[in-house]
Parts: structure tokens; sequence; C-alpha cells
């Protein structure tokens, strides 16, 4: 920890010296400071003055924002942010360990979480503030969780796997989907007999229990504040805003986001037709999924150019440094994730459930790149699960090394 940690200090330092003018990103600045400020103030989470429109917004990065600010002040400078981040990161470094070595023990764990204390993009993403140092350590301290609810059939240990995905979810709202995963999850190893059903349904009753739990405070504020006990996540909506009519079928490597949405207009007409927050998403969602089954072909693209953005290895237009350093990393790091994935599967693990918690939501993320999300910014919360199958390349290869010296006679 104190390796990645040392890292990720540096990355901030080297970017506040250099880019220290855009490592606020828009959304930051333009939505989660001033809720955090409103929070900090005591004025309530209300953006711009109101309460409602301010439901959009996933709270865990404002009311982490509101605590830092309660102690530095709201002109906290960004280093200290970025200082902060480092924290978290490397807090996520351990967790690789974690999962790490239930799945493979400990010296794949060793490599792992050394892929991901060195790994600069960590460190290029440390320095700015955005909620994914907070969204992703979150996320992966529900998945880490989960694989020992499953490994040790522990109802307890699934009741703190579903606390953890709701605040994972109040910090990024597609997080909330790993909760119907994980159910599929244990649904999945109950079918295949891998689990008991009574364990099966008593993690997975105890996991939901967490879950609802942990989102309550937000879905008692939202039935006053909007007059839907709901967490305003607006799946149909993104899935239209991605799929939609409109929505650009070209590859676009120089914006962060890759891919345009539909014409705004049409999202007006779907809207004003429509009234209360369940039945415009659920609008939403049917005139998305109409169009995408229409045009399966369309479909394809859109999900191949996203690929395409997400893991390019760096942003076009780079600079030689960014090329060499973030680029080359990211090819490397692909190399030995995709041996490392295939050697899992002739590998025996320390604990399959494990191994099976990482492939799951591995998949769980790809899915969401492929309806969803086509920016690099997002491949962040795959990254950390997918060092555990780079560490375990790099294990075998050091290993295989070695066996080629020499010996002394």
């Amino acid at each position: 920890m104190l390796c990645s940690l040392a890292a990720k200090l540096l990355g901030v330092a080297y970017m506040n010296r250099y880019l220290s003018w855009n490592l606020a990103a828009p959304d930051t600045v333009g939505v989660y400071r001033p809720l955090g400020i409103s929070l900090a103030n005591g004025s309530g989470y209300r953006l711009h003055g109101d309460f409602a429109d301010a439901t959009r917004v996933a709270p865990g990065f404002p009311a982490y924002l509101a605590s830092v600010y309660r102690l530095f002040g709201t002109d906290v400078p960004v280093p200290v942010l970025g200082g902060l981040n480092a924290v978290l990161r490397s807090l996520t470094t351990f967790l690789v360990y974690v999962l790490a070595l239930r799945a493979f023990g400990p010296s794949t764990a060793f490599f792992a979480a050394a892929v991901h204390a060195i790994d600069p993009w960590e460190a290029f993403w440390s320095a700015f503030v955005l909620k994914e140092s907070l969204a992703v350590l979150l996320a992966m301290a529900a998945i880490v969780v989960m694989a020992g609810a499953i490994e040790r059939r522990s109802p307890a240990a699934g009741f703190g796997a579903g606390v953890l995905i709701a605040l994972a979810g109040l910090t990024r709202y597609a997080s909330i989907g790993l909760l119907p995963w994980a159910l599929a999850l244990i649904g999945a190893r109950a079918v295949s007999r891998r689990v008991d059903w009574g364990d099966a349904a008593r993690i997975a009753a105890a996991l939901t229990l967490g879950a609802l739990i942990g989102l309550a405070p937000w879905l008692i504020r939202n039935r006053s504040t909007i007059g839907a006990a709901v967490v305003y996540a607006q799946p149909g909506y993104y899935l239209w805003v991605s799929n939609g009519p409109g929505t650009e079928k070209t590859i676009d490597t120089w914006g962060y986001s890759g891919l345009s949405t539909p014409d705004p207009s049409a999202a007006r007409v779907i809207a004003g037709t429509h009234h209360g927050v369940i039945d415009r998403d659920r609008a939403f969602f049917i005139a998305a999924l109409s169009h995408m089954l229409a045009r399966p072909f369309d479909v394809a693209l859109l999900a191949a150019g996203r690929f395409v953005n997400m893991w390019r290895p760096t942003f076009a237009g780079a600079s030689r440094a960014n090329l060499s350093i973030l680029g080359g990393w990211s090819t490397l790091f692909a190399i030995a994730v995709i041996a490392g994935f295939v050697l899992s599967l002739r590998t025996a693990p320390v604990s399959r459930d494990s191994l099976w918690i990482v492939y799951g939501f591995v998949l769980f993320y790809f899915v969401l790149h492929a309806a969803f999300w086509s920016e690099i910014r997002y491949r962040q919360y795959v990254t950390p699960l997918m060092c555990v199958f780079a560490g375990l390349a790099v294990r075998r290869a050091l290993t295989f090394s070695t066996t080629l010296e020499p010996r002394n006679t």
C-alpha cells in the first residue's frame, strides 16, 4: 500500500505541476462542487437552489466533498483533493490484493497488487477531482465482500456486501446494477450445485436486505422530494441516449465521451408526454429497446465503437510522453490481462467461488460498456478486477524465467 500511495502522490505532484488548470472535471465544477458546498453550509441537498433537480445526481461524492470542505474549507486546493484521492486508490490496491489472494493465493496477490500500485493510469486519475476515486473503491469493496460471502457461505458477509453495494450505487448510480448481477451470480452457483440452495437463498436475502437498508435514507428523502421512493438513476433514459435514434455510429477517438447522443428534441417529446419519474423512464426504456430491436446492426456498430473508445491505449492527439507512458502501459497491461485470463482457465484456484466472482463482475462491466459507456475514464471500474489476471500472468512469467536459469554444478 505504501508503494501504491507513493506512486499516486508522485502522479498528483506531476499533474499539478503541468496541468493544474484542468484537474477539476466539468461535472465536478458545475454539479458536484455546488452540491458539496450546499451540504457543507447546511443548506441541504439542492442544486442551484432546487431540491428536486439534485435528485438526479448520486449523493455519495457530494457528501464526500462536503466533509472535505468542512475540514479544509470550500477553497481547498486541488492538490489536497488529489492527495486524498491517492489514499483512496491505495486502499483499492489493498482490495486487489485481498481478492487475488482469495482466488489464487499470496504470490499472485502480491503481483496483482504490484500491478495496480505502479499503474500510471491510477496515478494520472488520482490528480483529477472526480467521483471515480471514491466510487471505484466502494464498488471493489462490495465485490471483495461478496466473494467472501459466497466462499464462506456467510449471510452476514452478504449483508455487508449489500450495504456496500448501496453506498457504491449512491456514489455512482450504475453500481446499483451490482445488486441484481450479484443475485444472478448466486443463483447460477446454486443451479450448478456449487452452492447449496439454502445457503444461496440466505446469502441472497441478506444481500438484498443490506442493500435496501443502505438505500433507505435516500429512498425516504426522494419520496418526500419527487413523490417516489426510487433511486433516480434513469437507466431507461441513458439506454435511449446511448442507443436511440440519431446516435452517432462512427468512432470518435478525440473526445472523452466517444459517441454523440441523439437529437435532444426527441427526448423532450418523450419526456413531455409522460409524467412521473417512473413512467417517463419506462417510456425511454421502451423507445430505446424498440429502436435497438429494429436495428440490430446499428446496435452492434455502437457496441463496437464503445469498445474501441473505452479500450484504446490513450487519448487521441496525446503527447509523445503520454503515448509512451500511458499508452505503452495500456498495451502491456492488456497483453498481461489476456494472458492471465487464459492461464486462469488452466490454473487450479484457491477458491473457485472467488474466481467466479472475478469472472462475473468483469463481465458485468463489459456489459455496461457495451450498453452505455464509451469513455476511457469509465474503465477505471473494471481495471482493479483485471489486475488479478495481470498478476497471475506476471507470476507465471517470472516462474517460467527462473526455471530456464542454468543450475550451478
